[in-house]
């Protein structure tokens, strides 16, 4: 699987993703719950990542030393502004 999209309740917890290691572009939407980044560290492909809700707070040091571009919601409240290393982000 190359891409992959997640709304909803379900996306709350993403250490399902971490086995998926062919993924190349994902997008979550999910309000209610705050995202542990952690298990898309080890996705090498992953290069195109989409945010479009998330509960305040998200942290994306765990995609540190990734190239990739974030497209994150202008909604979405980044935890730390310091972008990681590797990491674009485009708002919209």
């Amino acid at each position: 699987m190359s891409a992959l999209s997640i709304d909803g309740a379900s996306a709350g917890d993403l250490s399902p993703l971490a086995g998926l290691t062919r993924l190349q572009w994902l997008s979550i939407g999910n309000e209610e719950h705050q995202f542990d980044l952690t298990p898309l560290a080890g996705l090498t492909q992953l290069k195109t990542f989409w945010i479009a809700e998330s509960a305040p707070g998200l942290d994306l040091t765990p995609l540190h030393g990734k190239r990739m571009t974030v497209h994150v919601s202008r909604k979405v409240k980044l935890a730390d502004a310091v972008i990681p290393t590797g990491i674009r982000i485009l708002r919209f």
